[in-house]
């Protein structure tokens, strides 16, 4: 998903951010179903599932600091024994 988010330019990863965000408060703030819709693309989120809706923002805020900086996104590291 990070390639992905990178391919995009900066003022359409903000605004999917400020959708993000506005659709996880609604959540914060009793809403019992909150629909997140890029293009043609819609998300469903749920009380329920309110830690990934926070994970996909996370990934949008660490495509947004590697646009403005210019620094790579930075991704997991496993360890393999």
């Amino acid at each position: 998903m990070e390639r992905a988010l990178q391919s995009l330019d900066l003022v359409t990863l903000k605004a999917w951010r400020n959708d993000a965000l506005t659709q996880l408060h609604a959540l914060a703030t009793g809403s019992r179903e909150v629909s997140v819709r890029h293009g043609d693309v819609a998300v469903q989120y749920t009380e329920a599932s309110t830690a990934q809706l926070t994970q996909y923002i996370s990934r949008l805020d660490a495509a947004i600091s590697s646009k403005e900086s210019g620094a790579p996104v930075r991704g997991p590291v496993y360890l393999v024994f």
